[in-house]
């Protein structure tokens, strides 16, 4: 289920659901299924340095981060049927394709989160 969050890029709140991928089924998952209605939505996998989008038919970014939220690596965008690796690595976004860009998302810059009430 996804939660509120303010996502923080550059500085600048986005209020956006958060859609975190914690155990097995919802990592494996991720964004398989989920049209257009959530293309401003995110998706966040702890502990991960590597992602995959065999399952879906579309592109989208990806965004490598370490474990202060620094990014490290941005794949914008990532083609269907298609698999990303970032050593280093702690947590991974994932996001519509274009979302990157319109953020203006690139390596050295922070990217954080937190609840919102």
């Amino acid at each position: 289920m996804a939660t509120k969050y303010q996502l923080t890029v550059n500085g600048r709140a986005q209020p956006v659901h958060v859609h975190r991928c914690d155990t097995f089924l919802a990592r494996l998952r991720g964004m398989f299924g989920f049209g257009y209605q959530h293309r401003h939505d995110a998706w966040c996998f702890h502990r991960c340095r590597a992602v995959h989008t065999f399952l879906l038919a579309r592109p989208i970014d990806v965004v490598f981060c370490d474990a202060h939220g620094d990014v490290l690596r941005v794949c914008a965008p990532l083609p269907a049927r298609r698999w990303a690796y970032c050593r280093g690595a702690d947590r991974v976004w994932e996001f519509f394709a274009g979302e990157s860009v319109r953020w203006q998302l690139r390596p050295g810059q922070r990217l954080s989160c937190r609840a919102l009430p």
